[in-house]
């Protein structure tokens, strides 16, 4: 079973002027999470499209070099697709064609990811 890798920020919900710390039963929910962090707001999603979670999507995530010595995964991008498709929301709607287009357009090998 892999898990997620201990997050080095210091990550706080506020509601109102009160800041509190989130325990594992917060950060491990399907919820939406909306957190600060001393760098700007994060927002963490338990679930995403249809109830998947970070368990099934593990597998259908790329790792990414996102600054000096920080790697994050991401989603690839048919999983991508297929969140966005299950979510339907009107910005989703709108970026799935470019996002079907770039789909196609590597498969044919006429860019690089």
């Amino acid at each position: 079973n892999r898990r997620p890798t201990p997050c080095p920020v210091t990550l706080y919900c506020k509601v109102s002027d009160i800041k509190l710390k989130p325990g594992p039963s917060h950060l491990s929910s399907p919820g939406h999470q909306l957190m600060m962090t001393r760098y700007g707001p994060l927002d963490l999603l338990g679930a995403v499209g249809k109830g998947h979670d970070y368990a099934r999507l593990l597998d259908h995530a790329v790792e990414m070099r996102a600054g000096a010595g920080v790697r994050i995964r991401v989603l690839d991008l048919a999983t991508l697709i297929q969140v966005k498709e299950e979510t339907a929301g009107e910005k989703d709607r709108a970026i799935l064609p470019i996002l079907r287009r770039t789909l196609e357009e590597i498969a044919a090998g006429k860019t690089t990811r």
